[in-house]
């Protein structure tokens, strides 16, 4: 504006004053668009990631006539509008993780290979409930290795996070109920983001569980044929909340069990005196094998970590039937007559004390 001033002809003035109009222009149409441009650029982006996974995959089945199953694949990195909602700060930026379950054609399975493709978000720089931990794709391959076996189950899953394990039991043919902390919404709702990734929303319930605490959600919680949990173990102040959950729900669904994978962390964490405590057994699946029919290896599934699958039967000491709570007595339900016949005659102990044991007539 200087340069106008000083200038004694009126034409140099004009062009001087548009010029510098036309310069200030630029600037606040640039400052305005700088964050359209740049959203713009990471959906083109992302648009570009995900070609160039598609072209890959396609180089894949050219190759070795098989997408690679077995591993999460990254196939798109972005923030997501959704997810700001989940974080306290309004930011977040979202990947989404595709994983691939595939097995080749036996006598079982018919002519053709069987596959299955699940997208998992995830929230990077969020809680460790919006991410999937290396127990989840674990117990996810053991459910698709036995699919056959949860066709028309109800099945449960404590605490899913990202839900990996529970949206595969329902592309399987399952009925599925997924739950998280009661007190976490935004983790609920991502649960409710997984299913809709995976157009499964319809037909899978979402609800807050809290663990050890009979609240309204888990006493309306229908027959249980399956209760599933991968990683829960992660912290010991919420071991016996978690187990006295599944001794609960499993009282009330006595030919039901729990399916559990942990990642071990410590050498000192133990669940076994919470087991014995709530009238629990345990018995350790082998993982050797898991995956080998789709040519994966155990070490690429676990990822160099030390992964176990347990597998928790129906509960035998415990809760009141109509309040639910443990008092020191409750109904004991048995599978078969030798152990109706064995549980009579014998003495039995639970936590030093004798159990005493009678026939119920109703």
């Amino acid at each position: 504006m200087d340069n106008i001033k000083q200038s004694g002809n009126p034409e140099a003035r004009v062009k001087s004053l548009y010029d510098s109009t036309v310069h200030i222009c630029r600037l606040l149409r640039l400052r305005r668009l700088k964050p359209i441009k740049a959203k713009r650029d990471a959906l083109t982006n992302c648009v570009l990631a995900k070609q160039h996974i598609q072209t890959q995959t396609e180089r894949n089945v050219r190759s070795r006539d098989r997408v690679m199953p077995g591993l999460e694949e990254t196939i798109c990195f972005e923030s997501c509008p959704s997810a700001y909602s989940l974080m306290s700060d309004g930011v977040a930026a979202e990947q989404v993780k595709k994983f691939f379950f595939t097995s080749r054609k036996t006598e079982e399975t018919g002519p053709h290979d069987e596959s299955l493709e699940i997208y998992i978000p995830e929230l990077l720089q969020a809680s460790y409930s919006f991410y999937t931990w290396p127990s989840a794709p674990v117990l996810a391959w053991y459910l698709w290795e036995n699919r056959k076996d949860i066709v028309g189950q109800k099945v449960l899953e404590l605490g899913s996070g990202t839900a990996l394990p529970g949206i595969v039991a329902s592309k399987c043919g399952a009925h599925v109920t997924l739950s998280d902390s009661a007190n976490l919404p935004k983790s609920l709702q991502h649960i409710r983001r997984s299913c809709e990734l995976n157009g499964v929303t319809s037909q899978v319930k979402v609800i807050g569980i809290t663990w050890g605490l009979f609240l309204t959600n888990l006493l309306k919680i229908g027959p249980l044929d399956l209760i599933l949990g991968s990683d829960c173990f992660y912290e010991p102040s919420v071991f016996e909340d978690i187990v006295v959950t599944v001794a609960f729900l499993l009282e009330r669904n006595p030919h039901a069990k729990f399916l559990c994978t942990y990642q071990e962390r410590s050498a000192d964490w133990s669940i076994e005196h919470l087991l014995n405590k709530w009238g629990l057994t345990c018995n350790h699946i082998p993982l050797t094998g898991l995956g080998a029919d789709a040519g994966i290896t155990l070490a690429e599934l676990m990822q160099d970590h030390t992964i176990h699958l347990l597998d928790i039967p129906n509960a035998r000491v415990v809760f009141d039937r109509n309040t639910g709570m443990s008092r020191g007595n409750g109904f004991i339900d048995l599978s078969n007559k030798e152990t109706y016949n064995n549980i009579l005659t014998k003495n039995h102990y639970l936590e030093g004390h004798n159990i005493f044991i009678k026939k119920w007539i109703n």
